[in-house]
């Protein structure tokens, strides 16, 4: 028996959800009363010394929001220095960003910037280096001018740190830039929308904000909502429905505060695979098998088909090695803390 469609939706709230990380987002973004509360229990849980990437990339937000919310708190003087340290970090990749996009150009390979640094060109009021911080910054080149690029940087200084299917890492100056020809791993057909000047659309720069934020960095939710003003949700909706990844912008648009409730209320409404839900388990777990095979499968699909729908992916819903037990959504942790939407 396959899962009914709320079983689906009830086990994607937590997608991607951390007890701590939502701590920090609730101090950041909550009301007074119960951001220090937030922030208390974050700090009785969770050792400073002991945070990881992610957690530490919010440091900047919450040392902003402490300054006058608490501002004796013990550990202040530490978050402090690490927004310090990133905001020194993030405005030498920029440095290094632009100098990229230069050389390129001089070349005649128009490089775009995406995802954070997107935002600086992207905004009216760009955020701030010490509160979007960047630890690499990540610029796309078509397919073509893609082996020429990299030739480029190689000659000239930059030195390879890593090679992916979608992208390149370089190294210059202890400095991080990644090189793109693809944007989403989840979605390798996806082209980047891009307006007369060469820039992304906000509408783009949001699905792709969404697309890897919901697994990865929780920088995302701030990239989101600067950019909801400006986004066009027929395009996104459109989008999700037609590369099968409904419950993946369900789960993304009920976290942010701006979105319409009409658009979650049509993507709640609409038909959404199970393949789809077995593939938001593996971005969760990397070792459920299921979720694995159908990962692989959808990542097949969207690699050969402009249009993955719900609908289509019905005869796939059966395979071998796909376990539809529905008592797998008890695998799923419950809402996390903090939860919006």
């Amino acid at each position: 028996m396959l899962p009914s469609r709320e079983d689906l939706a009830r086990a994607t709230r937590s997608l991607g959800r951390r007890a701590d990380i939502d701590l920090l987002l609730r101090t950041i973004q909550g009301p007074d009363e119960e951001a220090s509360r937030a922030f208390s229990t974050y700090s009785e849980r969770y050792p400073l010394a002991d945070i990881d990437i992610k957690a530490f990339m919010l440091m900047p937000r919450v040392a902003a929001r402490l300054v006058t919310l608490a501002p004796k708190a013990p550990e202040l003087g530490r978050i402090l220095g690490i927004r310090r340290y990133l905001w020194l970090r993030t405005e030498a990749t920029v440095h290094l960003a632009e100098e990229t996009i230069d050389l390129l150009e001089r070349f005649h390979v128009r490089a775009t910037p995406i995802k954070g640094l997107s935002l600086r060109r992207l905004l009216p009021v760009p955020p701030k280096g010490d509160l979007r911080p960047m630890l690499d910054a990540d610029l796309l080149v078509t397919l073509e001018e893609y082996g020429p690029a990299i030739g480029i940087l190689t000659r000239h200084g930059y030195r390879m740190t890593a090679a992916h299917e979608h992208a390149t890492a370089f190294e210059k100056h202890g400095h991080a830039i990644d090189l793109h020809h693809r944007v989403m791993r989840r979605d390798p057909y996806y082209e980047c929308r891009l307006d007369a000047e060469g820039k992304l659309t906000p509408t783009s720069a949001f699905i792709i904000a969404c697309m890897h934020g919901i697994s990865g960095s929780p920088l995302w939710v701030f990239d989101a909502e600067a950019l909801a003003p400006f986004v066009d949700y027929d395009e996104v909706t459109a989008y999700a429905l037609s590369r099968a990844l409904v419950l993946t912008f369900a789960a993304a648009l009920k976290r942010l505060r701006a979105t319409p409730p009409e658009v979650t209320r049509r993507l709640d409404r609409a038909p959404a695979s199970h393949l789809e839900a077995l593939e938001m388990r593996h971005v969760t777990d990397e070792k459920d098998r299921a979720g694995t095979r159908a990962s692989a499968l959808l990542l097949r699909l969207r690699k050969e088909n402009a249009l993955v729908t719900a609908e289509g992916l019905k005869r796939y819903e059966r395979m071998p090695g796909m376990n539809w037990d529905a008592r797998w959504t008890k695998e799923w942790p419950g809402p996390s803390e903090g939860e919006n939407g």
